[in-house]
């Protein structure tokens, strides 16, 4: 019996296409892609290119990402929201980059199929089809230009150079020299480049500011950079790039843009903005919430809020306002009555609008009527970005979300690997006890409604778990505390604590943290949920 001997390492040989057979070949599929780009029924947030000359100008977009790939100068962010004029004429040069682009595409795969040499053919396909997914030929994206879909086809655009480099080095032999002479240069300022974008990482400030550069037109980085401004208290700052951020659909820039007119009290244009976020998001109600604060008629505006299961937080928020107002004023209590119990028929266990409406009910001397059972407080432990200091501590305090109180510092008991993954930088503790570190962090009592909003902003039961684990107290700060029942120090308790059996088995070979900072020496800058894609 004769035994064949099979070499794995052994090159599949591609069927080789006569030359002009290839041209016709790439031409026909070239004819389809760009017909293919004419019509759909996709649904753009954020390019106005579906609607005036769409194959014109995604076939500019891909220009855009070619010029990205042979020089990455223009980095940006965000990429939406006008940073691309439209091309609207014939007589646009830019239409020039459509053209040279085909040329060179229809150029390099036709020289890639009448080539014996496999390796040439294997790097045109490394380089064009990690593309095709973003490229809108075949189905539709929800994006124009993204640098990370280059990362694949980066690989073969480096072996497509390397290539170029070898050709010219055999072509001018007496001239390598020189050659190596261009290639180190080339590599040096691609070098710098990185380590300047790099350093534009470190800090929301840089990075948008550095946007402003590549994308002026961009509403979206003039806004970043006005809330950063906000942020850091320059109001007056801030509010010139809200005005530029302001497009007539842009509607969290108008909301903005009112509340910073609103510090400075002018009043009558803030509500005008409000009203202008409001015209383009009906079902907006972080707007109506500021809007009712600022409004004569914020006795009314809660109504349209109150029927949003989104606008749950934001109408007890609004509420409380409005009691406490009609106390200060001394009028229409019994509106006010009227408003919190119809607000504890959609939060029945908020303790805000409770006391709110027991002091109202004692004013209308109905005191039975204001006893209310005592809220259950359940324990939690944080270790990442809610934490004091970090990117997320404002939701733990803030009112609309719920009653947090900070109780003190504790480590988990038993050791948890800490990393930080994914394209965001998100902290994860894994739940694999045993290996890492013992964890620290701050322990919060918290009431329903809190726990409740923890759970769907940790993605709790699909990103992370709620798990119930043994601390050790380090020190205990709650003031609500009785004597008898603040843990000691080095005292062991129990809590909630959001970790993850969801995780990526290579998230294991990252490194393992005891403590999380968003702004450590890591340099892995967490991408908050609002600038993220």
């Amino acid at each position: 019996m004769v035994q064949s001997e099979v070499h794995l390492d052994h090159h599949i040989a591609l069927p080789q296409l006569p030359r002009y057979q290839a041209q016709i070949l790439v031409g026909l599929v070239a004819f389809f892609c760009f017909g293919n780009s004419y019509d759909g029924d996709f649904v753009f947030d954020d390019s106005e290119a579906v609607v005036n000359n769409k194959t014109v100008n995604y076939n500019y977009y891909y220009s855009l990402n070619a010029w990205l790939l042979l020089c990455p100068w223009w980095l940006c962010f965000d990429w939406s929201m006008g940073c691309v004029p439209l091309i609207k004429s014939v007589g646009d040069c830019r239409i020039i980059s459509l053209v040279v682009l085909w040329i060179c595409l229809i150029g390099l795969i036709s020289q890639a199929l009448c080539s014996e040499d496999n390796h040439k053919r294997r790097t045109i396909t490394r380089l064009v089809i990690p593309f095709l997914p973003a490229s809108n030929l075949f189905f539709r994206v929800g994006f124009v230009i993204a640098e990370r879909v280059l990362y694949l086809s980066s690989a073969g655009y480096c072996i497509i150079v390397t290539h170029g480099i070898s050709g010219l080095c055999y072509q001018f032999k007496n001239y390598k020299k020189v050659l190596c002479a261009a290639v180190l240069a080339l590599l040096c300022v691609n070098v710098i480049r990185c380590i300047l974008r790099s350093s534009q990482w470190r800090s929301e400030e840089q990075l948008f500011k550095s946007a402003l550069s590549v994308c002026p037109l961009n509403a979206k980085v003039h806004y970043s950079v006005g809330k950063n401004l906000a942020d850091q208290g320059n109001q007056t700052s801030a509010i010139k790039y809200y005005r530029e951020a302001v497009r007539p659909d842009f509607a969290a820039a108008w909301m903005n843009l009112g509340i910073v007119q609103n510090s400075f009290k002018k009043f009558e244009e803030a509500e005008n903005s409000y009203w202008n976020a409001i015209k383009f998001r009906k079902k907006y109600p972080d707007c109506y919430y500021n809007l009712g604060r600022l409004s004569s008629r914020s006795m009314h505006i809660w109504l349209p809020v109150k029927r949003w299961k989104a606008g749950f937080k934001q109408t007890k928020s609004l509420v409380f306002f409005v009691i406490k107002h009609s106390q200060k004023k001394r009028c229409n209590l019994a509106q006010a009555e009227m408003i919190g119990k119809e607000s504890l028929k959609l939060l029945p266990k908020d303790y805000t609008i409770m006391f709110s409406l027991a002091n109202v009910l004692g004013k209308l001397l109905k005191y039975k009527s204001s006893f209310r059972p005592v809220i259950k407080m359940t324990q939690v432990f944080v270790y990442g970005t809610l934490k004091k200091g970090q990117p997320n501590y404002f939701r733990m305090m803030g009112s609309t979300n719920g009653k947090a109180e900070y109780c003190g510092k504790a480590h988990t008991v038993e050791k948890y690997p800490l990393v930080i993954a994914g394209p965001y930088n998100i902290p994860f503790l894994l739940n694999v006890p045993g290996s890492g570190h013992q964890v620290k962090g701050e322990i919060y009592s918290v009431d329903n409604q809190m726990l409740q909003f923890l759970d769907e902003f940790e993605g709790c039961p699909h990103m992370y778990q709620r798990t119930l684990v043994k601390l050790q107290v380090e020190d205990w700060e709650s003031k609500s505390s009785s004597p008898e029942a603040t843990p000691a120090a080095n005292s062991i308790v129990e809590a909630f604590v959001y970790n993850s059996t969801t995780y990526q088995p290579e998230w294991l070979n990252l490194p393992y943290h005891d403590k999380y900072d968003a702004y450590g020496e890591h340099g892995l800058h967490y991408t908050e949920r609002e600038a993220r894609d």
